[in-house]
């Protein structure tokens, strides 16, 4: 084996594509570097290794921590920083988000320890935009002869899982128990990146499998066979000896690295692949176990990369190569222990509580059916009012997913939070019960806040729940107290999203049993929960948590086993003056009806003419759109012609505009025209009504037709009382 000083010089950057081709092409004399000729033999490996992959790869060298990358990496950064990044200091590359990985990388040069960070929000300038971005990347030692600390950088190994991250939280947005919703969501599983795969029966037999594992096994015809005699290799293989054990003990089991090797296909050689992946118990309403959800991705590159650095250091000192293999151990160790419980927690919890509502749903449509072809139709009612409660209970699960990853429409509004909750003092006190003593304590002068109202009242009420669950069956005091407090920087140092300034705390604190710290430190994980089965989601805290950050404060937990716990809700002062306090602006008594022109604009067809016939039923005239571009056409015909009371938008419209978009634009051509948005998951295009202007509300999916006609009559009766028209009588 040739040494590296004994190579010619500057071999070790042939090849290696574009950066290759750079590396070899630039005047390293300039940079912190120095000539290529005379870099030392391990950056000189680590270089080779790095430009052969097709992994994403970087290294951070030198006093300077000089970078150096591959192809791979480069596609991930854009043209802001390549090529100009080649060879310079990290600290001038990644100035922007210095203060996050900077910590990092000194902890790895000055101790050795490794850094692992799976999808770490990395807010990033990328093609002139700014991106938030996840990561999952880890950090490790390259050691090096002679060098003061033995360590001359840090070789690091990525993935962008931003799309991952993105698709995830695309499936949690399944929310109606219609025909066309789930074939919605058919086609969401279907292009998942990552492979999933549903098994029935102890006899594990293919029920569905996206794309994604179709390309794992090579495309081969699998659905209605078992796993035995669809995928032979894996019954040698040990996979089909862990299906049976998942089924027959219920108990989720995940693994990581795990090998899988693929028969040969058409005259190619086998396939070795890594995967990572969780088998998921799937129980029934009665708790029986039906069949295995099979949800994995593909970690061959990143694996096999991680096996190259672990060869490379193998030809380091004995004590360096003895260091490294603990550190990977402990950190491996840690890493599947977080997985595990991670993965294992939030898809038991998603599929357990979907199955239950699908089934419910599933089985009232189809007994309603049965009815109804039997001559019975007076029988049918009660079972589809059966299958539409489960839908009721699908949408109420998704929109609290949605609120804990803080992306809900909230209607925010000035409130005074003292108002809001005297308002509800009556509720909570008979939510409670006569056991419970309830005190409130208000602040004189309270200051106001900016939040949804309503979404206040239920974490309030939610609060309340638990505080008496924990009071159960002796009873105890329940306070409720705000109070203003000023905070500094150093206050608010592990606040995230929240800085220093002006709030308002409101502390719920009961006299309960309190929580143990392990409780403590998972109470905001969704499903977690400690209540009995059927008595709690663990979806309660998650929501106020997502609901508080949404709202630009902060949730805090202290609680101590006997003692009781106290929940503080931080919401930063707000300077207009406060409003009605009032859940939504369409509370009160109802506009009479004012008739009218209405511009709908929503793509999917069902659910257009859904709400186009329930419209046109009270008398409006209905203007139907597809798409945003579609939609301004319309409104422009309609503004040079009879005109249009009332634009009703759905956000998430194709065809290059979306439904903000829309309302945007229809604003600057009509400044007083209402707007109605209609969204099942906003986005980014909505981030609370305070974003929105005078005369544009929100209304969540899924609804009630009821209360769209409720909306679209009191918006067009404002509008038209704000133009000095006179309200139409209804027709007929």
């Amino acid at each position: 084996m040739t040494h590296p000083e004994t190579m010619r010089p500057a071999s070790f950057l042939d090849g290696g594509g574009e950066l290759g081709a750079l590396m070899r092409a630039k005047d390293w004399s300039t940079t912190p570097l120095g000539r290529a000729e005379s870099w030392p033999h391990e950056l000189r490996m680590v270089v080779r290794l790095l430009l052969d992959t097709r992994q994403p790869m970087f290294v951070f060298w030198g006093p300077a921590l000089a970078c150096l990358y591959n192809d791979a990496y480069r596609a991930l950064i854009g043209t802001d920083r390549h090529p100009s990044a080649l060879g310079q200091p990290a600290r001038e590359v990644w100035a922007e988000i210095w203060d996050t990985i900077g910590p990092q990388i000194e902890q790895v040069i000055s101790g050795g320890a490794a850094i692992w960070q799976e999808n770490q929000l990395m807010p990033i300038t990328r093609g002139g935009r700014r991106e938030d971005v996840y990561w999952t990347y880890g950090y490790s030692a390259i050691a090096q002869e002679g060098a003061p600390t033995g360590i001359g950088g840090v070789l690091v190994i990525c993935t962008e899982t931003t799309s991952h991250i993105l698709a995830e939280r695309m499936l949690a947005e399944y929310a109606a128990a219609r025909t066309e919703e789930r074939d919605r969501l058919a086609m969401l599983f279907a292009q998942a990146p990552s492979f999933i795969a549903m098994l029935s029966g102890p006899e594990h037999r293919f029920d569905m499998i996206n794309a994604a594992y179709s390309r794992l096994i090579g495309h081969r015809e699998v659905l209605g066979r078992t796993v035995a005699e669809a995928l032979p290799e894996v019954v040698g293989q040990g996979y089909l000896e862990l299906l049976d054990r998942v089924f027959l003990s219920g108990e989720v089991f995940t693994s990581r690295d795990s090998k899988y090797v693929a028969p040969s296909m058409q005259g190619e050689p086998a396939r070795v692949a890594y995967l990572d992946f969780v088998y998921q118990p799937i129980r029934n309403p009665a708790g029986d176990i039906t069949g295995i959800l099979v949800d994995g991705v593909d970690t061959t590159e990143r694996t096999l990369a991680e096996i190259a650095l672990r060869d490379l250091n193998d030809t380091l000192e004995q004590r360096v190569a003895a260091e490294i293999a603990a550190r990977s151990e402990t950190e491996a160790a840690l890493r599947q222990a977080q997985k595990m419980e991670a993965i294992g927690q939030l898809t038991g919890g998603i599929a357990h509580d979907f199955n239950n509502m699908l089934q419910g749903v599933a089985s009232g449509i189809e007994l309603a059916g049965r009815r109804i072809a039997a001559g019975q139709p007076d029988k049918a009612p009660p079972l589809l009012d059966a299958a539409r409660d489960a839908a009721d209970r699908a949408a109420a699960l998704t929109r609290r997913l949605l609120a804990f990853g803080r992306r809900q429409a909230l209607d925010s509004r000035t409130i005074v939070a003292d108002e809001l909750i005297q308002g509800i003092a009556g509720l909570i006190r008979q939510t409670v019960g006569p056991a419970i003593m309830v005190e409130l304590v208000p602040q004189d002068g309270s200051w106001p806040v900016c939040c949804d109202p309503n979404q206040l009242e239920n974490a309030l009420l939610n609060l309340a729940i638990n505080a008496r669950d924990a009071m159960l069956p002796d009873g105890g005091r329940l306070r409720i107290e705000t109070a203003h407090v000023t905070l500094t920087a150093t206050d608010t140092s592990d606040w995230e999203a929240a800085g220093p300034g002006d709030y308002v705390r409101i502390t719920v604190a009961d006299t309960g049993v309190g929580m143990t710290p392990a409780v403590l430190a998972r109470a905001f994980e969704p499903f977690f929960t400690t209540k009995a089965d059927g008595r709690g989601t663990g979806l309660g805290l998650s929501q106020i948590y997502g609901f508080m950050r949404q709202s630009g404060g902060v949730l805090r937990l202290e609680s101590e086993v006997g003692l009781g716990t106290s929940v503080h809700l931080h919401l930063p002062r707000h300077a207009a003056e406060p409003g009605t306090g009032k859940a939504s602006a369409n509370e009160g008594p109802a506009a009479a009806f004012v008739g009218g022109t209405v511009l709908l604009v929503e793509d999917e067809p069902v659910i257009r003419e859904l709400m186009a016939n329930a419209l046109r039923e009270l008398g409006y005239i209905v203007l139907e759109a597809a798409n945003g571009l579609d939609g301004l056409a319309a409104l422009q015909r309609a503004l040079d012609g009879t005109g249009v009371d009332l634009l009703v938008a759905d956000v998430g419209l194709p065809g290059g505009l979306n439904g903000r978009q829309l309302a945007d634009t229809a604003r600057a051509l009509a400044p007083s025209l209402p707007v109605l948005l209609i969204t099942g998951y906003a986005g980014d295009a909505i981030d609370g009504a305070s974003r929105l202007g005078s005369g544009m509300e929100v209304l969540g999916k899924p609804f009630e037709l009821k209360l769209l006609a409720e909306r679209v009559q009191a918006l067009i009766a404002r509008g038209r009382s704000k133009d000095g028209a006179l309200p139409q009588t209804p027709p007929g």
